[in-house]
Formats: C-alpha cells, structure tokens, sequence
C-alpha cells in the first residue's frame, strides 16, 4: 500500500528526472548550434559568428557546458534513490 507520502516522492523524482534530461537536451543542442554555426560557410553563420564575438561565444559555450553537466547530475541523483 502506498501513501500519500510516497507516491509525492515519486512524483518529485519523476520530475527530477525529466528536468535533468530536459537541461541535458538543452545544453546538447546550444552546443550543436555553436559546433554548426562556427564550420558553417554561409555568409549569415559567419556573419551572426562574428556578431558575437569570442566572449560571448566562449560565455554560451560554457553554459552550455553547465547545463549539460549539471543536468547529468540530477538525473544520476534522480536515478540513483529509485534503485
């Protein structure tokens, strides 16, 4: 039987865990956008390329970065107290 209490545990976790992969799918993709618009030759990547400049590329990039990691880490918490 479960409780109450339980079964918002659960939920919690399930939440947790799409959360985690939701920041993993995001990170991932900022990620693709920079690796295409940087070895993209058209003239409008190159163009947004150099709108942005190497700081704000490097500051996306590490953010990306961020979130990938960080989401990994909470879908491994999230997964590791089902077990």
């Amino acid at each position: 039987m479960t409780t109450p209490a339980s079964s918002d545990g659960a939920l919690s976790r399930g939440l947790k865990e799409l959360l985690g992969a939701a920041m993993v799918l995001a990170g991932s993709l900022v990620l693709l956008g920079l690796v295409f618009i940087s070895n993209d030759p058209s003239p409008g990547a190159e163009h947004l390329l150099f709108r942005l400049g190497f700081a704000l590329t490097a500051l996306i990039s590490a953010g990306a970065q961020f979130m990938v990691f960080a989401g990994l880490a909470v879908l491994w918490a999230a997964l590791r107290r089902k077990s």
